[in-house]
């Protein structure tokens, strides 16, 4: 149940740490922690000043990217992401098919 982590820019120790947490949201949505890839690299929008990364997360066939200005961050819009698509896809299965709704027609 390993997350891989990859990239050019190295993760925070704290953010190593917490990995077994992510895992667990990850196997709550119904992902495989260990079919994900998180990979960290500077950004290109960052100006110098605060650094900026990006975190692009690829899970089973989906991909997106993340800015974040440290790992603490990333985690946290990484958890509400992962939360907010468990939640969407629970209502989605909870909602009856069209078989469902129309034989609960038919009877009535």
């Amino acid at each position: 149940m390993s997350i891989t982590l990859q990239g050019t820019t190295t993760f925070e120790p704290e953010f190593v740490g917490q990995l077994s947490q992510l895992g667990r949201a990850l196997l709550d949505a119904g992902f495989d922690p260990s079919s994900v890839v998180i990979v960290k690299q500077r950004s290109r929008a960052s100006d110098g000043a605060e650094p900026l990364f990006d975190y692009i997360v690829q899970a089973e066939s989906t991909q997106f990217t993340i800015a974040a200005s440290d790992d603490a961050l990333f985690l946290d819009r990484l958890l509400a992401r992962i939360h907010d698509d468990a939640h969407a896809n629970a209502a989605l299965a909870q909602r009856p098919g069209l078989l469902a709704r129309v034989t609960r027609w038919i009877t009535q």
